[in-house]
């Protein structure tokens, strides 16, 4: 992610999910769009990553799942939206 997009002020002591630790900035929101759903989360941005991790709250906030089989992200309900709050 280039530079320019971080928050200079978010800088985080934290453990990934391999548990090795560093400090890794925060950087500013990003929307996750998948067919009609969508999640902004703001993303970790670790040192020496190469491979962007998308966690299991966007997936639960979105309400899909990866199916190993295909490779892919399914509806966990079809693909019709199970609530939405106005």
């Amino acid at each position: 992610m280039p530079k320019n997009y971080l928050n200079k002020g978010d800088f985080y002591g934290r453990s990934s999910c391999r548990g090795s630790k560093a400090y890794c900035n925060i950087a500013e929101p990003v929307e996750i769009c998948w067919k009609n759903r969508i999640s902004v989360i703001r993303p970790w941005v670790l040192p020496d990553e190469k491979e962007v991790l998308l966690g299991v709250i966007p997936l639960e906030e979105m309400d899909v799942m990866v199916d190993p089989v295909n490779n892919a992200l399914v509806g966990i309900h079809g693909d019709d939206i199970v609530g939405r709050l106005r």
